[in-house]
């Protein structure tokens, strides 16, 4: 199994670039978002998923560990498969993408080419328990930050609802009134 590749950027067509190794080329699709980090030319290493199917044998290619090691863990996901999984992994850095799965927050993967909402939800339900909460997001909230996902608010309008919260009102109940005011104004 192929896991790392060095060498020669000869060709680019998006979603895959073509590498040159010892005089074969290898071609390798990669995210949306490293195209502007890839020059023709120049000599680039990727982490590599090889992915081994019935019709074929795809090289997918990543400039970061962390960005190949949550594709790989996408495609645990049924329903994903590896265009769907590059895809996501193109559309938004994986801090995002790991802190929308912990907030459940599926808009952030719909963002993405060929992710629908039952695939988006899938996702947060399957890998939620894998990532855990993420550091300084929704663990900071406590009490009052998982009352109001409950009561069906979104990740972002509850945290930013939160922030506005005077930092001396501990009580998680009189959290959740002040929050639901400033959701009720708007």
């Amino acid at each position: 199994m192929i896991r790392t590749l060095n060498g020669q950027v000869i060709g680019v067509n998006p979603p895959q670039v073509i590498v040159e190794i010892n005089g074969i080329g290898y071609g390798v699709y990669v995210p949306l978002d490293s195209f502007d980090r890839l020059k023709i030319g120049e000599n680039s290493f990727f982490y590599i998923h090889h992915h081994l199917g019935e019709q074929a044998s795809d090289l997918y290619g990543f400039l970061d560990t962390e960005q190949r090691d949550f594709f790989e863990l996408l495609l645990t996901v049924s329903g994903v498969g590896p265009k769907s999984a590059l895809a996501i992994t193109g559309s938004n850095s994986v801090g995002v993408l790991r802190s929308a799965i912990s907030e459940g927050d599926p808009a952030v993967f719909r963002n993405a080419s060929g992710v629908g909402t039952k695939i988006a939800e899938r996702i947060i339900v399957d890998l939620k328990s894998k990532i855990g909460l993420q550091p300084g997001l929704a663990t900071g909230y406590g009490e009052a930050y998982e009352a109001l996902r409950g009561l069906g608010y979104s990740g972002p309008e509850i945290k930013k609802a939160l922030n506005e919260v005077p930092k001396d009102l501990k009580d998680t109940q009189e959290q959740i009134k002040a929050v639901l005011k400033q959701l009720a104004r708007k």
